[in-house]
């Protein structure tokens, strides 16, 4: 299962999202006969797909079993919910929101709160993601930021900074923005 997650994933760095998508529809098949392994690769792949092919309220579904399914990430050691999986899931709800942004500020603002929100974790996620999805990442915080102005985007970064894990999971789940 976690195998097939990460050959969706290099299928997906290297452009080639219809496999990506069947890799990861397959570990998820596999993942409901066997129990599950690192499901969030799967929906991370599937979600980052969905929100490339402009489908999201597709994109939507697949991050939200990314970070409701935090159980999954716990180990002795770490709290499931401090765990870089969840905070790379609340960093792709910011990619979402920055996409279905247009000329919404409502959306960009939301998107700059979620950006806020994962920042403590920013340089662990950018060790763990391809070159392509870091410059992803800059593209849609450039965007929000350019969108919302200076000082609209510092303000709505500096929320999300003084969220908790918790609140941002929240936050991310709550699409009454």
């Amino acid at each position: 299962v976690d195998a097939l997650g990460f050959l969706g994933w290099e299928a997906r760095v290297l452009g080639d999202e219809d496999r990506a998508v069947r890799r990861c529809e397959e570990a998820l098949k596999f993942t409901r006969q066997v129990g599950s392994g690192s499901l969030y690769i799967a929906y991370y792949v599937l979600g980052r797909v969905a929100i490339t092919r402009r489908q999201y309220a597709v994109a939507s579904v697949y991050l939200k079993e990314l970070i409701t399914h935090i159980d999954a990430f716990a180990s002795p050691h770490k709290a499931a919910i401090e765990s870089p999986p969840v905070h790379l899931g609340i960093q792709v709800f910011g990619i979402l929101a920055a996409a279905q942004a247009g000329s919404s500020t409502i959306q960009a603002r939301r998107a700059a709160i979620l950006f806020g929100a994962q920042a403590p974790m920013v340089g662990c996620l950018m060790n763990i993601i391809p070159p392509i999805e870091r410059l992803e990442y800059e593209q849609a915080v450039a965007s929000v930021h350019t969108a919302l102005g200076e000082d609209a985007f510092a303000s709505a970064y500096g929320e999300g900074r003084g969220m908790t894990t918790a609140q941002a999971i929240q936050y991310a789940l709550d699409e009454k923005d």
